[in-house]
């Protein structure tokens, strides 16, 4: 009698529910939480959301959406038509392109990053047999979309050469990220003054006989004179 009214009064012997641990855990979790602070600058953020607006959201519409391609071929197939038959326009269009390349050649990464670009895809051994600096040039033929860990801006559509840091070869950097302030340092060492595919692979011969640079190039010149007098 007496523990029944402690049941019916007091319901001291009846079981306390269960907290679930994994409530527990997240309202544990909660408690001093500080969002991460964006150390981006204002060039990588804008930059990053262009990346976004450009890259990904023109590209995925046009593969998933038929009308949408339909439409978009339309346009450029009246583009077209209205280049070729406005001659004012075309000059004016033709004008405009010889000025943007003038600008683009003008910056001191231009050409450097050309190179780069014709060189490493075709040449295996400028990628892996010469001595690059803090990155590794890892190209691929099908494009590979990474996150570029200097500017934090996640190539959506991909890209076919990725920098792939030495000391930490998880995390790997753009071109533009990697090409930085000295477009030059970019090269591998002992050939910042290259500046074509036959004269870089003239340098690694004088770099793997521990030649001086320059050195293949003044014998054979010296060669030519000795025979011509």
């Amino acid at each position: 009698m007496i523990l029944h009214t402690l049941r019916t009064t007091f319901d001291a012997c009846k079981p306390l529910r269960k907290v679930s641990s994994a409530l527990r855990f997240f309202s544990a979790s909660k408690v001093g939480y500080e969002s991460p602070k964006d150390t981006l600058s204002a060039e990588d953020k804008k930059r990053r959301e262009q990346s976004r607006q450009w890259d990904d959201i023109p590209g995925f519409k046009s593969n998933v959406d038929p009308e949408y391609r339909r439409d978009l071929r339309k346009i450029v197939a009246a583009a077209n038509r209205g280049y070729y038959r406005n001659p004012d326009h075309r000059e004016k269009l033709m004008a405009k392109s010889k000025t943007t390349n003038a600008l683009y050649r003008a910056e001191p990464d231009f050409y450097v990053k050309q190179r780069l670009r014709v060189w490493l895809p075709t040449s295996a051994w400028a990628r892996d047999e010469l001595d690059w600096k803090a990155h590794r040039p890892v190209w691929s033929a099908v494009k590979v979309s990474r996150t570029c860990e200097s500017c934090q801006i996640e190539r959506l559509n991909g890209a076919h050469l990725w920098w792939q840091r030495k000391y930490d070869p998880s995390l790997f950097d753009c071109m533009h990220c990697y090409l930085g302030s000295d477009p030059r340092q970019a090269y591998p060492k002992g050939c910042e003054d290259v500046t074509s595919l036959p004269e870089l692979r003239k340098r690694k011969q004088e770099l793997d006989l521990g030649m001086k640079p320059g050195s293949l190039s003044q014998s054979k010149s010296s060669a030519v004179e000795d025979i011509q007098s």
